[in-house]
């Protein structure tokens, strides 16, 4: 079986994915915390900075401080 480039840059980038969630629900800050504490934050590499957008519930200060408490630093988007 031959191996394209295509295919092993889209390999490198799935092995890089690693806190991965599928969510059939509308997403709230008591989901989002829950999905940061019990599946990011267990599988988040040392020294990863968490970079996240300005949905509302991102902004919530318990999900900030559990990051902050973990050792992150997290990055928001504008």
């Amino acid at each position: 079986m031959t191996v394209t480039s295509e295919e092993r840059h889209l390999h490198k980038i799935l092995n890089r994915l690693f806190a991965i969630g599928l969510f059939d629900i509308n997403i709230n800050s008591d989901v989002f915390y829950s999905w940061v504490t019990q599946v990011l934050i267990p599988v988040l590499p040392k020294n990863s900075v968490i970079v996240m957008d300005n949905a509302t519930f991102h902004k919530k200060h318990n999900i900030q401080q559990v990051i902050i408490d973990a050792g992150y630093s997290q990055a928001t988007l504008f």
